[in-house]
């Protein structure tokens, strides 16, 4: 009934990111015109009608059942009666109103059962919370598959919020079909970003350069009519963005209409694997993903706090760690004039994390010898890591000059996989931090994503570990006292500058004007 997929220990994760970035692709296509007949359109819909799904709350059983096995958290979802009343009260949350004292009643009847019998509590139950409250008139619109599905959602994050895994989440069958809980950092598609004019059709809203869409000869504005001469006049952007991602063949023949005039057009998507590495100096990235100095927010080479340009340190920005992150990173590492450079800046503000193959590597190419890089814990309790111990080390490839002098840059924003990388460099005395905050984010644990019969009941990204700094520092963070303070938890960094916002437009707003970098400059300087 469930699979594991993924290992990551990414952080955060936006949906909107991954509705139009999912159908995102590279190569393909061509601009020659279409040799074959013009495609006609016909009667067929290419998107299929959505299903009426019966949602059945039995679902939250096997939700139960896997976060009992895999979370980290598992001495609370032990406690089943708990889960259940979490996921009773979030339903009745969702509809903006306290839990009535007959539902109450009528989980409370399932737990005093489960007792008795020494079982465990059968979350089907909340059929029965449901029908009743169906039969409402003031919520006659639960009726629709849509809002009970709304409803399922809300009882599972209510498990969740239980659970107090701060990282979980559920996403819903269309939410995962879309690719949300998806961290690999490739997708397979046109390059493009949809949305739907004032006729409900969908449209072209933008073209990335160099991607299947442009050289098929797709253009902002377009209408897209029809798809393999099957029409999309009843397809929402979702439903389109699905057919999209889960058709077997590549190759898409669109009717497309431009300036009222209709065109045929044929684009092959590809895989494309998006640029989250940024430097300076730049060098071509494998895969046509360009020039790496693209997206730089200063200019290169980089200026220090005197407008003087920096050529004796390199500068090296990781938005996310993904597995074409990870090939990025190693290609600029191994193509750097290492002799002529004092030191490295890596840039990991507001990165949420990522996987932990690709971190472990990263790391290693700094150290000297076998050292560890993290420690893992199979299980938390009572705010204390306890469980299975590993030990994760290092000692494969060495990339880096030991006597350049690294500096990390993190933010409030970095987390996760964004912590544990420059924790594990400095632990081992290889890097400093510098920061304009106090702390990290705090994501202390290791996730990984379980399907819910095989992704037609959605997916689960939970906790299943939680991890230590070589130093054995806990990186999750914890509010001990519950006054709303972190005394646990985050990367603080070995030097902090405080600068705000303000200082920031009274320099003009000059995106070359930034205070943590300045002083990495010159940190490594030694100025």
């Amino acid at each position: 009934m469930f699979s594991k997929k993924l290992f990551t220990i990414c952080g955060v994760f936006v949906l909107a990111v991954f509705l139009f970035t999912a159908c995102s692709g590279g190569g393909g296509g061509g601009s020659t015109p279409v040799s074959t007949p013009p495609i006609t359109s016909s009667s067929d819909p290419f998107c299929k009608a959505r299903e009426t799904k019966d949602v059945d709350f039995s679902v939250l059983n096997n939700v139960v059942s896997i976060i009992q096995r895999e979370s980290v958290f598992r001495d609370i979802a032990s406690d089943e009666e708990r889960l259940m009343r979490g996921a009773l009260d979030r339903v009745f949350a969702f509809l903006a109103t306290s839990t009535p004292s007959w539902a109450r009643d009528i989980v409370e009847q399932e737990i005093t059962r489960a007792n008795t019998f020494n079982d465990s509590p059968d979350f089907s139950v909340l059929n029965n919370v449901f029908n009743e409250l169906a039969k409402d008139p003031r919520y006659r619109d639960l009726n629709d598959p849509d809002q009970k599905e709304a409803l399922l959602k809300a009882s599972v994050e209510g498990i969740i919020e239980t659970l107090e895994d701060p990282f979980a989440s559920y996403a819903t069958a269309e939410e995962y079909a879309l690719g949300r809980l998806n961290f690999s950092g490739t997708y397979r598609g046109m390059g493009v970003s949809l949305g739907r004019n004032f006729k409900s059709e969908i449209t072209i809203d933008r073209v990335e350069r160099g991607s299947a869409a442009e050289k098929g000869g797709l253009e902002t504005g377009d209408v897209i009519i029809a798809v393999d001469g099957k029409s999309t006049a009843k397809c929402t952007v979702n439903q389109f963005i699905i057919e999209i991602k889960t058709r077997s063949n590549p190759k898409l023949e669109m009717k497309i209409r431009r300036n009222n005039e209709e065109k045929d057009i044929t684009v092959t998507m590809e895989d494309i694997k998006p640029r989250d590495v940024i430097s300076c100096p730049g060098f071509e990235l494998p895969d046509k993903r360009g020039i790496s100095t693209q997206d730089l927010a200063y200019a290169c080479p980089f200026l220090d706090r005197d407008g003087n340009p920096v050529t004796d340190i390199a500068y090296i920005k990781i938005k996310h760690f993904t597995s074409p992150a990870h090939e990025d990173f190693t290609k600029i590492l191994k193509n750097l004039d290492q002799e002529n450079l004092k030191g490295i800046i890596i840039d990991l503000r507001d990165n949420p994390g990522g996987g932990l193959r690709e971190i472990r590597e990263e790391v290693d190419y700094f150290l000297q010898g076998p050292k560890t890089i993290l420690i893992e814990r199979s299980e938390f309790r009572n705010n204390t890591p306890s469980g299975v111990t590993t030990i994760h080390t290092s000692n494969k490839i060495d990339l880096v000059d030991p006597a350049l002098t690294v500096v990390i840059l993190v933010n409030q924003n970095s987390f996760s996989g964004a912590e544990l990388f420059p924790a594990a460099l400095r632990d081992n005395g290889r890097a400093v931090i510098i920061s304009r905050d106090e702390r990290t984010g705090g994501k202390g644990t290791i996730n990984r994503v379980f399907e819910l019969n095989g992704g037609k009941d959605g997916a689960l990204y939970i906790a299943v570990a939680i991890y230590l700094t070589p130093n054995g520092d806990m990186v999750e963070k914890l509010d001990l006292d519950k006054d709303g303070y972190f005394e646990i938890g985050g990367i603080m960094p070995d030097i902090k500058v405080d600068w705000t916002s303000r200082d920031f437009i009274e320099n003009g707003r000059n995106p070359n004007w930034d205070p943590t970098l300045f002083e990495a400059i010159e940190f490594i300087r030694g100025e």
